[in-house]
């Protein structure tokens, strides 16, 4: 009786147990994961990429824009985003991509509050540092 056919790379815990075989080139059989055939290797990079992304933990469509018009509803966005990206519910790059869109808001209404004092400043007649 014949052997089934099994990978031929032996790992720390034992023998591979990977599907996909196929016998390569150099006589050897190998898993898609241990291949080493350029078409196999190409095809094991096309499944990584889709089993990735089909993996990435995402907002759900219906979530909320990010609301920057208040201090308030910010914190609360970022207490959201935190409280997924913690219990793994949002994947880590996504959340700091969305905490990054907070802190670009955060310096957004900064800029725009220095502005709102200049022109008060000149209104009034007066500069940094001087008083009435």
């Amino acid at each position: 009786m014949t052997e089934p056919l099994r990978c031929i790379v032996e790992l720390a815990t034992g023998p591979c147990r990977g599907n996909s075989l196929a016998v390569e080139a150099d006589g050897g059989v190998r898993c898609l994961t241990h291949a080493t055939d350029p078409v196999r290797v190409r095809r094991r990079e096309e499944r990584n990429l889709k089993g990735g992304l089909a993996r990435l933990r995402v907002l759900e469509l219906d979530t909320k824009p990010p609301d920057l018009s208040s201090i308030r509803s910010m914190r609360r966005g970022l207490e959201t985003v935190m409280h997924a990206m913690v219990t793994g519910t949002l994947d880590e790059r996504i959340g700091r991509a969305v905490i990054e869109g907070y802190r670009v808001g955060a310096a957004l209404g900064s800029l725009e509050l220095q502005r709102i004092i200049s022109d008060l400043e000149r209104r009034l007649g007066l500069r940094a540092g001087k008083s009435a």
